[in-house]
């Protein structure tokens, strides 16, 4: 299995809408593995609310899950951990989330 991402950094603001994509996990595999997808690392739900700042779906599509958490992550970068599992193999990359200010 050979796992990739489109894109190792992006940028978001803060005034972006939830579901903005900003990532593509890509997973090459000759073994024909179901894989799923998670982000195990450096996600945060800064206002409390129970939605954390990024998502990952089925697909590997990194996307912002609440745009209120990133107020506090301006400046900032963060780094995401997603791991990738399949039935033989379970890799991780990182993802680096540069939080842009609002001018």
């Amino acid at each position: 299995m050979v796992v990739s991402i489109t894109d190792t950094s992006s940028v978001a603001r803060p005034d972006a809408q939830n579901g903005t994509e900003l990532a593509q996990v890509l997973v090459f595999d000759q073994d024909d593995d179901v894989f799923s997808f998670a982000i195990t690392a450096g996600n945060s739900d800064a206002d409390g609310d129970g939605r954390n700042a990024f998502n990952i779906d089925s697909y590997g599509q990194i996307f912002i899950g609440d745009y209120n958490d990133l107020v506090d992550l301006i400046g900032s970068p963060v780094e995401l951990t997603i791991e990738v599992t399949s039935t033989s193999f379970t890799p991780t990359i990182s993802h680096f989330v540069e939080i842009e200010a609002i001018a």
